[in-house]
């Protein structure tokens, strides 16, 4: 994966699901366990670039992709366990906020705020 800014793991996954069920369903293997460990992987790869690379991203997208991730309850429970033990406990306080209130719009706008000033 890239270090840039990118919005498009999300798509990329989705598009993708599907050939990769066919395959494990050829191969005599259920696709279901695999379908959930790669979109909530692509939800916490996507919250990473979003929180952690610098890019032109607008805010409307980023809000509309923190959206997306806060809407897959694994996702969500998997950054609250991540956002209780991080080590930046003031800088994290937004996320947690943004996170636990499904406040995508704080997000979107923490990670424009952040970056300009970091």
């Amino acid at each position: 994966l890239s270090r840039r800014l990118r919005g498009d793991l999300l798509d990329a996954e989705r598009i993708t699901r599907p050939a990769l069920a066919a395959l494990l369903r050829k191969s005599g293997l259920d696709p279901a366990p695999y379908e959930h460990t790669s979109r909530l992987r692509a939800c916490l790869n996507q919250y990473g670039l979003l929180t952690g690379c610098r890019g032109d991203l607008p805010y409307a997208k980023r809000r509309a992709l923190f959206a997306e991730i806060l809407a897959d309850n694994d996702a969500r429970a998997a950054l609250q366990e991540r956002l209780r033990n991080d080590p930046n406990k003031i800088l994290a306080v937004p996320y947690r906020i943004g996170v636990a209130w499904n406040w995508p719009g704080l997000l979107a706008a923490y990670t424009l705020i952040k970056q300009r000033l970091l």
